[in-house]
């Protein structure tokens, strides 16, 4: 089974896009003269938009200048305009991933040696998520200014690629070589290196997450606390995300006193963003909840406790919205197979916990918490697979949400406009309304029928022009290490 699913995966991404598409005037290939069309009509789909509203049949969508300006049975098309028969196809919006990460983590000696290209390797993430259908993706801890010169780029239209939106560093944690993140689990035995250019390499990195909030403000007070992410906030990031527990699993440490928490909301709020919190206990749940979060980021992952009735009530009674990374059966058995029943008993309870959520009305959203597979991550070869990879993970997690009984409509909610709402960005993302930008996929397969029928991309629209997924990515750095570690060798 080794690297048998990351072959499946890449396969699928391979899947080229088979449809009819047509102008006015004359008949194109598929996806050719629609990179840059200012105006585009999809006609004779279903059209589900993505509010929880029943899905109308034989309807088109006509896009102007990237934005949906009508919908409807008798839409009228544009002279010049560009067509799309979507007839027996299902039109849903673009997806979205609550909880990504564009950039990687790896021994330190392999990250150093990408040092200056790590926006490249934000950029070719989002393409690998824009490929399967995520159109939109927020990714949650990362170094801010690589991260914001991928976005920028993307924004530009220089690249292609997912929208991003960027938290930058989780405040209170140090760089990814740091003790916030080193730490010995069952996966991997971490030493502590001594060599001398490797302990400055280390320390350089960790200082491109971490900028000036990392770990040393879990010592201040409130009020020293204040001005630092107050002039943080100004950094150009699109959230806030801070550590109310530490991310070792291991350990069960608060980060922040409930003081300093409300400083860190407070602020944020100030400078009109979002907040969420890490999270990984009933108690540091329950404090990111009084601070006054936004979000909370992997909500059903509190150490092996089931979800509080007191903290979920809390959740609807302030509309707090919870991303939920899901992990399908298979994944589980994955685990199983390779002696790992720990970690399964945890994501066992996890999926409890989200089922839970869900019965009680809280507001989820869908998240993957991966980023783009490497061979550099140090773990043994039988778990390179195991994690998955972006532009899969999604698929995974629409089909997990289906294993504990969420409804088909929902679902799709759930992997879109909770989402939106969730960030407070479904003015303009999140369903497909007019007025909001042209992020649309178009289907072969009902998605109510079946989780599983998401994969059956026919068409990726993004900002109301036609996505080229064959030609993504673009310019890979990481994705080519895949074949020299053996992968696609392999059955």
């Amino acid at each position: 089974m080794k690297h048998l699913l990351l072959h499946i995966s890449r396969t699928a991404l391979r899947k080229p896009i088979v449809g009819i598409v047509t102008s006015l005037c004359m008949a194109t290939l598929p996806g050719a003269g629609l990179a840059h069309a200012e105006t585009l009509v999809i006609t004779g789909g279903t059209v589900i938009d993505g509010t929880g509203t029943a899905p109308f049949e034989n309807y088109s969508v006509l896009i102007e200048n990237g934005r949906i300006t009508a919908i409807g049975q008798d839409v009228e098309m544009p002279e010049g305009a560009s067509i799309i028969d979507a007839t027996g196809k299902f039109l849903i919006p673009g997806l979205m991933d609550a909880n990504g990460h564009m950039t990687f983590l790896g021994l330190v000696e392999e990250i150093a040696k990408f040092e200056g290209r790590i926006h490249e390797i934000a950029i070719e993430s989002a393409q690998f998520a824009l490929k399967g259908g995520v159109t939109t993706v927020f990714d949650t801890a990362g170094p801010r200014e690589p991260l914001i010169k991928a976005r920028e780029m993307i924004n530009a239209g220089e690249v292609p690629g997912s929208r991003l939106y960027i938290a930058g560093n989780i405040i209170g944690f140090d760089g990814p070589f740091s003790d916030d993140f080193l730490y010995d689990s069952e996966y991997i035995d971490v030493e502590s290196t001594t060599d001398p250019k490797l302990l400055e390499t280390q320390a350089r990195l960790n200082e491109i997450w971490s900028q000036g909030v990392g770990n040393y403000l879990v010592g201040l007070g409130p009020e020293e606390v204040r001005p630092i992410i107050a002039e943080y906030v100004k950094k150009d990031i699109d959230y806030v995300k801070y550590a109310s527990s530490v991310h070792d699993p291991a350990k069960k440490f608060i980060m922040f006193s409930p003081r300093v928490q409300r400083v860190i909301v407070e602020e944020a709020h100030k400078a009109g963003l979002t907040v969420q919190a890490h999270i990984t206990t009933p108690e540091s749940l329950d404090m990111a909840i009084e601070a006054g979060v936004d979000i909370i980021t992997h909500g059903a992952i509190i150490g092996h406790h089931s979800m509080p009735e007191d903290a979920m009530q809390k959740m609807l009674e302030r509309s707090v919205a919870v991303s939920v990374n899901m992990a399908p059966q298979f994944r589980r058995d994955m685990l199983k197979k390779l002696g790992f029943d720990h970690g399964v008993e945890g994501l066992e309870l996890h999926q409890s916990n989200r089922k839970v959520l869900y019965e009680n009305g809280v507001h989820l959203m869908m998240a993957t918490d991966q980023n783009i597979k490497n061979p550099l991550l140090g773990l043994p070869p039988e778990l390179q697979d195991v994690n998955g990879q972006i532009g899969e993970g999604h698929f995974e997690g629409l089909l997990a949400l289906e294993e504990i009984g969420v409804k088909p409509m929902d679902i799709l909610k759930i992997a879109t406009s909770n989402i939106a709402k969730g960030y407070k960005v479904d003015k303009d993302i999140g369903s497909l309304e007019v007025g909001k930008i042209a992020d649309i996929l178009i289907l072969e397969k009902n998605p109510l029928e079946k989780a599983d029928n998401y994969r059956s991309l026919h068409t990726v629209i993004k900002d109301g022009k036609v996505v080229d997924r064959d030609a993504l990515p673009t310019a890979p750095v990481i994705s080519p290490l895949w074949s020299s570690s053996g992968p696609e060798d392999s059955d």
